[in-house]
């Protein structure tokens, strides 16, 4: 998945833009530095909420990062989407065997097997060699039930064929089967991203004769999602069928990583992308207590702690929405409060506006008790023995008149 990130232009040379899988950007994913006001990152992964932000650079150095942002990718097929998770009804990668899977009812020689020799992950993977005889291997899987209720009902796995193809259709092919009666009876499943390639040739005695089929001649791993809506509260097996002619061999099929996935609503989150500056201050830097009080105007319902960028914007996820009056506080500073109402899978913006200095006592007042605080540590720097931070307003290491004029 490819997006483009694009911002106002500033009086800067160039930009240093960078994109996270987390809003503190522990996991810096993509960095690069561009002349211009677009940037294209590739390769994002689906499914997945990244943050991103821009540091302008000039002759004078760089200048403190942007707000942060967010964005989603789109769900790829069989993913659940951003208000649901993922419900994993059967999962193999082979890594032990097939324990629960059978090789019952092939024609011929079956050489389902666990091989290392390709893989998607892990050590193994199963195989299905093409034969230069005629055969119809198959592997079936245990029962699964298709708990109803969920949505997105899907089977996907990850294959690697080498099969013969023919000019058009197929010589050999494998294809996918269901059951929903126990084995009895088995319908071919059509139903997926990646299509047959074609029917197998029935001139040379292939017991799947005249069945679609896939017959990549070769081709890499690759994952099909196939539909499974239609067999919802269902309890269905699956079956995987490589059938072969009278001549011609080929490496075979290998199957990996097979998956069969459901989703579910999820409890609905929130975000709240706040900004809060420091008076006196250029580099907003600080750790900030927030409390959040729904019906209680006493007792938070949330009490959060996170840290302010040096341009003074944070990021909190995963909140509970609702509507709450927020307040935000650090040391040395009055608290800002603000009524937020936080709606569904949504980011909402808040402003906190600039919280004011003066408060060394931490009891959220300026009075004659920060005054005192101030007037002991008065002309004092920082490692010295009566300087006091709390003093230090502006965090620039001194005590001195600049401190004062914030605490008036």
């Amino acid at each position: 998945t490819d997006t483009s990130l694009t911002w106002n232009p500033s009086e800067a040379s160039s930009y240093l833009v960078e994109l996270a899988t987390d809003p503190a950007f522990n996991t810096i994913v993509y960095s690069a530095t561009v002349a211009g006001t677009t940037a294209t990152p590739t390769g994002l992964t689906t499914a997945t909420n990244y943050y991103w932000r821009v540091t302008a650079e000039n002759t004078c150095g760089m200048n403190t990062p942007s707000a942060t942002f967010m964005f989603r990718t789109i769900s790829a097929p069989g993913e659940c989407g951003l208000s649901e998770t993922p419900v994993t009804l059967l999962q193999e990668g082979f890594e032990s065997g097939a324990p629960g899977w059978s090789t019952a009812g092939s024609v011929g020689a079956s050489t389902w097997a666990a091989s290392g020799v390709r893989t998607q992950t892990g050590d193994f993977a199963y195989l299905a060699v093409n034969l230069n005889t005629i055969s119809d291997q198959r592997l079936t899987s245990p029962a699964v039930v298709l708990t109803p209720g969920l949505s997105n009902y899907t089977l996907q796995f990850w294959n690697h064929q080498t099969i013969e193809d023919g000019s058009s259709g197929c010589y050999d092919g494998g294809l996918i089967e269901i059951s929903t009666d126990g084995g009895s009876n088995w319908t071919q499943l059509t139903s997926s991203t990646h299509a047959y390639d074609g029917p197998i040739s029935s001139s040379y005695s292939n017991p799947l004769g005249g069945a679609q089929a896939w017959c990549g001649d070769p081709r890499d791993w690759h994952k099909p999602v196939v539909d499974l809506s239609a067999y919802e509260g269902d309890t269905v097996q699956f079956r995987f069928r490589l059938g072969t002619d009278s001549s011609v061999s080929r490496e075979g099929w290998y199957v990996d990583d097979v998956t069969v996935q459901a989703c579910e609503a999820a409890t609905p989150v929130a975000t709240l992308d706040g900004s809060a500056l420091l008076q006196g201050r250029s580099d907003h830097t600080a750790v900030l207590d927030l409390n959040f009080y729904a019906d209680n105007p006493i007792t938070p319902t949330l009490q959060l702690t996170t840290t302010n960028s040096a341009a003074g914007d944070f990021l909190l996820t995963d909140l509970p929405p609702g509507t709450y009056t927020v307040t935000v506080k650090t040391a040395g500073y009055l608290q800002s409060l603000s009524v937020v109402t936080l709606s569904d899978w949504q980011s909402t913006a808040v402003d906190f506006g600039t919280l004011a200095a003066g408060d060394a006592s931490g009891d959220n007042q300026v009075n004659i008790l920060d005054l005192s605080i101030l007037a002991g540590a008065y002309n004092t720097t920082s490692g010295g023995g009566s300087f006091d931070p709390r003093a230090d307003f502006n965090g620039d290491g001194a005590v001195n008149i600049q401190d004062l004029s914030l605490l008036a």
